[in-house]
């Protein structure tokens, strides 16, 4: 149970620093690769996080039954999201 919260809790983590270095990069010029957000983040402006509520409902599901490794395989996507946002937000 402790290794789910634990496993939640870095993926919480991840969408916010998914947030905060997708506005970074795309401040230094990038663009979003990902149609869907781009679509999103067209129609919703600064509200664009919004839709990170999606994928923390669904970390919340994944937390209720015990899928730690679910959630592990999530952190190690979103871990690499954020690595590859920060290094285009570090150009």
């Amino acid at each position: 149970m402790m290794v789910s919260w634990l496993l939640f809790l870095i993926f919480a983590l991840l969408q916010v620093a998914d947030v905060r270095t997708t506005d970074k990069s795309i401040l230094e010029g990038a663009i979003k690769a990902n149609p869907v957000v781009r679509w999103v983040m067209d129609k919703l402006g600064d509200r664009w996080w919004l839709v990170k509520l999606l994928p923390l409902a669904g970390g919340v599901v994944l937390l209720a039954h015990q899928a730690w490794m679910a959630l592990l395989v999530l952190n190690v996507i979103f871990g690499f999201v954020v690595w590859h946002n920060y290094k285009l937000g570090s150009k």
